[in-house]
């Protein structure tokens, strides 16, 4: 993998290719810009990461069917929390509730043809994040684990749901 430009455009090596002349592709995502965007110079379409995670957990369930293995699972479990993280997170940047249990299934779910996201229904009229006034503590406190509560809380965790 090299970088073509940080953050938005990659180029991926592929595989069995003549070795004197490999051969590559590029993976680009949306580049905007404006408020919220900071650092960004031009802008261009392209895919988000969402869009990326449901490809790799289609190939995960077609090389399942190939060759079954048990950390295929494992594997599926991890990008659908993640393709669930990155959808909460545009939810909450955006205003919109966001209700959506994860786990099994979430790839099929529809996304807005405007954005790209889970439980959108159109009515992004902006591509520009709100202020949620969040800020993620991100400190290991004295239990040993680092957290993603709200920063300045009191420490407790109880019944969080948000500790790593």
């Amino acid at each position: 993998m090299r970088v073509i430009d940080p953050g938005h455009v990659y180029e991926l090596a592929y595989l069995d290719t003549n070795p004197e002349n490999p051969a590559s592709g590029q993976l680009s995502f949306v580049k905007r810009e404006g408020p919220g965007y900071s650092g960004n110079r031009g802008h261009h379409a392209g895919t988000n990461l969402q869009e990326v995670l449901r490809a790799m957990i289609e190939r995960v369930k077609y090389l399942d069917r190939q060759v079954p293995h048990v950390n295929n699972i494992g594997i599926l479990v991890n990008l659908r929390h993640s393709l669930w993280l990155l959808e909460l997170r545009a939810a909450e940047r955006h205003g919109r509730a966001f209700d959506l249990s994860w786990g099994e299934g979430i790839e099929d779910h529809p996304t807005c043809p405007l954005c790209g996201h889970i439980g959108c229904k159109g009515d992004c009229k902006s591509h520009e994040p709100k202020d949620t006034g969040f800020t993620p503590c991100w400190d290991e406190h004295a239990s040993g684990h680092i957290c993603q509560r709200r920063k300045g809380h009191d420490g407790s965790h109880r019944g969080s749901g948000l500790t790593w």
